[in-house]
């Protein structure tokens, strides 16, 4: 601190907890910065996948430092998120770069797989040459010790969550970053910051909860430009591990309520008010407390006195709750879709100069590059029944929700499930027989988010022959099958981002 005063400092690095340190923001106006520089902007805005109630306190602190110029940097912020980043840091006249959210080097794949079969399939991908270091990213701790017992047999692989002490975290991430660990088993507790330019692979070994957390996560492959590989294993199964971590991350507004109406205008003690609801289990009551807080419904000091914030906290929470729940749709649409998966990466960030065409080396591009097995049968029966009465369908009502489509086939008493109708809807997509498209409507106040599908002039050109010529492409990776096929990776390097320093990523 004295070096700062001083004016020995080229850069003073702080967290934003440093902020709530009582005399740190008045020893900062005593040497005011020239330039603030704020990573990972994503965590200021509620609506980001990311968000830290600490990132919040930044908005309030920056007045005080002016006339000095703000930048904000993510990889991961939405529209919404960046209109909420601009507000919450005052930020009057902004300017907007949003760029470079193609990475060229990373070749995605998605598989619709059992959960049962993943740890042997991520055992069969990481053998293969080229795919080390890794990140295989679980979505619990439980999961995570699993899958390092498995893969500790063939490579030196480590566990990172939250449940380990601050100590065993740092060691083993210093023993990663060192290269003296060949895979990083990690709840997405790991990441945040880790900047390994030579990692070959990341795994996700279930569905992420966004979009934003999914890229965010894939892109700490490959940032030495080198070809690098991302795969999704997930099934629709793993909706039940969000709805368990939703409902204790953003408790029912019941449970928020009953804490709001224990406060009143004058302090007291944070126990004092758990005291006063001994039905609530203590985890829960923390988080409908920081959540209290985040929507302004509680104030907390230094301290942790509480007291009685403003009575309109329930609109932003709902409308949270409601976003954390499209979040999830959005990633199980990106997962289902059959479009190329960088194309819709760079179209859900909305980047300014990215040119649109496909990548060329994802699964979908590239569906014999893939490290997966993939397999193909031709349609059932009842399967071209299906899909026949959905074109003709497509074709009297152009651009119907999903929903509405699969009730027009029970209406036809067609048996086919949510699940097959889905796969349908998918290799109808691939074959350029339908397009799908994302959209919206208010009800109740709320954005409800679905589907809608309309014909293409494949679809419209069908015939019994190419009906009976259609296959359903299936992938599997199995460990026992010979057939696993190679990547070709493409030998374009990373454009527009460098090995180091804020312009190695996109920015706000």
């Amino acid at each position: 601190m004295s070096k700062y005063l001083s004016g020995e400092l080229d850069f003073l690095f702080i967290a934003p907890e440093r902020l709530s340190v009582p005399g740190f923001p008045e020893f900062l106006v005593r040497r005011p910065p020239t330039l603030i520089a704020i990573d990972e902007a994503h965590c200021i805005s509620q609506w980001g996948h990311d968000f830290r109630p600490d990132y919040r306190i930044l908005g309030e602190r920056l007045s005080s430092l002016r006339p000095a110029p703000v930048i904000a940097l993510t990889a991961t912020a939405t529209p919404t998120v960046q209109d909420d980043i601009c507000r919450q840091l005052g930020l009057k006249s902004e300017k907007r770069i949003i760029q470079g959210f193609r990475r060229s080097n990373i070749g995605i794949e998605i598989v619709d797989l059992n959960p049962a079969a993943r740890a042997d399939a991520i055992l069969t991908i990481l053998r293969k040459p080229n795919r080390l270091p890794a990140i295989v990213y679980a979505p619990t701790r439980k999961k995570t010790d699993e899958l390092t017992e498995k893969l500790s047999k063939k490579f030196r692989t480590r566990s990172y969550h939250a449940g380990m002490s601050a100590q065993s975290r740092e060691k083993v991430q210093s023993e990663f970053l060192n290269d003296q660990l060949d895979v990083m088993v990690a709840t997405v507790a790991f990441g945040m910051g880790i900047d390994k330019p030579n990692i070959r692979t990341v795994i996700h070994a279930a569905m992420p909860a966004s979009v934003e957390g999914y890229y965010q996560e894939i892109g700490r492959a490959g940032r030495d430009g080198k070809p690098s590989q991302a795969l999704l294993l997930y099934s629709y199964v793993d909706q039940k591990t969000h709805e368990f971590f939703f409902e204790l991350n953003y408790p029912d507004p019941i449970k928020l309520q009953a804490v709001f109406a224990q406060l009143r205008t004058q302090k007291v003690p944070k126990n004092e008010i758990h005291k006063n609801l001994p039905s609530m289990d203590s985890e829960i009551f923390e988080r409908a407390l920081e959540q209290l807080w985040v929507h302004g419904g509680v104030i907390i000091d230094a301290d942790e006195n509480i007291s009685r914030g403003k009575e309109s906290w329930d609109k932003s929470y709902q409308q949270q709750r409601i976003l954390k729940q499209k979040q999830l749709k959005q990633m199980l649409s990106f997962a289902s879709s059959g479009k190329c998966r960088m194309v819709q990466l760079v179209a859900h960030f909305g980047d300014q100069n990215d040119s649109g065409l496909p990548c060329g080396q994802c699964d979908l591009c590239q569906p014999l590059r893939t490290d997966s097995m993939t397999t193909k049968r031709p349609l059932s029966t009842n399967e071209q029944q299906a899909v026949k009465e959905m074109l003709r369908h497509l074709g009297h009502h152009s651009g119907l929700a999903t929903g509405k489509l699969f009730q027009l086939l029970e209406e036809d008493n067609l048996s086919v499930s949510r699940g097959e109708f889905e796969k349908l809807v998918t290799m109808l997509e691939r074959a350029q027989w339908i397009d799908t498209k994302e959209t919206s409507f208010e009800k109740d106040g709320q954005s409800i988010t679905y589907r809608k599908l309309s014909l293409l002039d494949g679809g419209r050109k069908i015939s019994n022959q190419s009906m009976n010529s259609l296959e359903i492409v299936s992938q599997q990776a199995s460990p026992t099958k010979k057939r696993l096929r190679k990547r070709n990776p493409s030998k374009t390097s990373r454009r527009g981002h460098k090995a180091k320093g804020f312009a190695s990523r996109p920015s706000l």
